[in-house]
């Protein structure tokens, strides 16, 4: 008898030290724009600006493409974030510093990835630098730059415009399991109007340098979440031709949806409320319907 008593708080001491991993995906929905091919789109006689909210905290960005034969011009300064009510600028008035090095070989090359938005390097296997036989790096400088309040997008082109996350952990109500059994999920949904995290973009263009401005409003709201054991949304999928490698993919992965990951020992002191959401300074907008 003793050594069952053991061994059972042996196995509690395990289960109590051991950390269950979660999932918390995040549906969004628009006011005012298209969804197709699970992405959000506006698009007027000059311009088309996509959102694709997928990733952890979910990416409020947007890729703006010029349709016409001018350049566009995308006035940072009077182009915002808003949360909940709350401006956030996508101008910052910062400066950059690049490191450079110069490169000599002799025999065979060296060879540098050229990162995007969508680069390849960000797939398993990839390398940010490949140094070949026979090749040196020689001395090294910084490059330093001030970020521009317009930024200019050229005809027929896109640019990529990204700085904040929707929210940086995961919605609660009292009547969700925050850490739900395998098989099994936990959901809420919302309406526009009680919904607990509303957001959008407020962008500023115009075409050509003497151009008049245009102005757009791209609003969204969270519409529900969803709470799932980790390996409830794991699949695994082949990459690559030459080379294969597998991967663990979320099956639920949509432009429309963002995801949050946590665990057990998950800390409330960040989540936010599904009946009020904090802002900022930690404290709650009153929400009034």
């Amino acid at each position: 008898m003793k050594k069952i008593i053991q061994a059972i708080t042996f196995g509690c001491l395990l289960s109590a030290c051991s950390t269950m991993e979660y999932v918390q995906i995040v549906d969004i929905q628009s006011n005012n724009l298209t969804e197709k091919e699970n992405n959000y789109i506006y698009e007027d006689d000059n311009c088309k600006i996509l959102y694709n909210f997928w990733g952890s905290h979910g990416k409020p960005g947007f890729v703006i493409e010029n349709k016409t034969d001018e350049m566009l011009y995308v006035n940072l300064a009077n182009t915002f974030f808003n949360r909940n009510g709350m401006a956030y600028d996508y101008f910052l008035n910062r400066s950059y510093s690049i490191g450079k090095s110069a490169i000599s070989t002799s025999g065979k090359s060296a060879s540098a990835n050229v990162f995007g938005i969508w680069a390849l390097s960000n797939l398993p296997g990839s390398k940010s630098f490949i140094q070949t036989e026979g090749a040196s790096i020689g001395s090294t400088s910084n490059l330093t730059y001030e970020e521009k309040e317009i930024s200019v997008v050229p005809p027929h082109s896109r640019k990529y415009f990204d700085e904040y996350e929707i929210w940086d952990d995961v919605i609660q109500d009292c009547s969700i399991k925050l850490f739900p059994k395998r098989k099994q999920k936990e959901s809420m949904s919302f309406t526009k109007d009680n919904s607990p995290l509303k957001f959008g973009n407020y962008i500023t263009y115009k075409i050509g340098e003497n151009g008049n401005n245009y102005h757009i409003t791209n609003d969204f709201y969270v519409s529900g979440f969803t709470n799932y054991k980790l390996d409830e949304v794991k699949e695994n999928v082949k990459i690559g031709c030459q080379e294969q490698n597998t991967i663990s993919i979320n099956k639920y992965q949509k432009g429309t949806s963002y995801f949050i990951h946590y665990t057990n020992k998950h800390n409330n002191d960040y989540s936010a409320d599904a009946k009020g959401f904090p802002n900022s300074s930690g404290q709650f907008y009153d929400i009034l319907y």
